[in-house]
């Protein structure tokens, strides 16, 4: 079919997922991509990518712009700074199974991947996504069963099933706010019990730890970079070496100061 690749996001709050395939990697493919879900979702206020060249090119740019979407790039080799990097590995996994078992190409199986990710209670929230965006559950083939098999019951009136959905949203944002509160006190206690603070300041020269271009499992420093400015408590805006001297963005835990050969 020629799709090769998929653009992936995921709502931070509700974790409610979208996968769309792509044949190309390129902005305009992107743009089309985040399109198609902006018409049906909304446009977000913000949006956060890895500093990938389709994100940061003019065409997306001036895209997001003009639809007032304030862009914000995660720190390069940081995949912890993007919540979309970790749901990768799941996508990942389940497309896989689901490819081996019924022997299709991938972008066959992905409809009824998503299905299944939208509809498993996530870890932090301790809802699904479909309960957090819709306010109830999604309707799936065991359920279509169970209803065949005990009847569906008198449907509600219309100003019933509006009063009872916002009572079930307002209902699950709370319980969804304390579960993420408890949820991120947990990773930073379990950060902060090896965390060693890394302070950088502006004009510095700094050495980034990236994989090796022969062997990906192997990593290795490079640079001299230059600190250009402190953007926050752990990222830094780089100036790299080359030609194109372009300024990029990394985390504290990918840098450390250089040190020149005294002569």
């Amino acid at each position: 079919s020629g799709y090769r690749y998929i653009l992936t996001m995921i709502c931070p709050a509700t974790k409610f997922p979208e996968a769309v395939p792509l044949k190309e990697l390129n902005s305009v493919g992107i743009v089309d991509g985040l399109l198609s879900v902006f018409s049906r979702v909304g446009f977000p206020a913000e949006l956060q990518s890895d500093q990938g060249s389709v994100f940061t090119s003019a065409l997306t740019t001036t895209f997001l712009q003009k639809c007032g979407i304030r862009i914000v790039h995660s720190s390069v080799r940081h995949p912890q700074s993007n919540s979309v990097e970790a749901w990768h590995s799941v996508l990942k996994r389940v497309l896989r199974a689901l490819c081996y078992e019924h022997s299709r190409d991938w972008e066959a199986c992905l409809p009824a991947t998503m299905f299944a990710l939208r509809s498993v209670p996530h870890e932090t929230t301790g809802f699904s996504p479909a309960e957090l965006v819709y306010g109830r559950s999604l309707r799936s083939p065991l359920r279509m069963l169970r209803e065949a098999w005990e009847g569906r019951g008198e449907d509600p009136t219309v100003v019933e099933y509006v009063l009872g959905l916002l009572e079930r949203l307002q209902c699950c944002r709370g319980l969804v706010e304390r579960s993420m509160q408890a949820a991120q006190t947990r990773a930073k206690l379990y950060y902060d019990r090896t965390a060693r603070q890394r302070t950088f300041s502006a004009g510095d020269k700094v050495m980034l730890l990236a994989a090796s271009k022969k062997n990906k499992l192997d990593v290795q420093w490079e640079g001299p970079a230059e600190v250009l400015e402190k953007l926050s408590d752990t990222n830094y805006a780089l100036k790299m070496q080359g030609k194109r001297k372009e300024v990029r963005i990394y985390h504290s835990n990918l840098m450390k100061p250089y040190h020149e050969r005294q002569a």
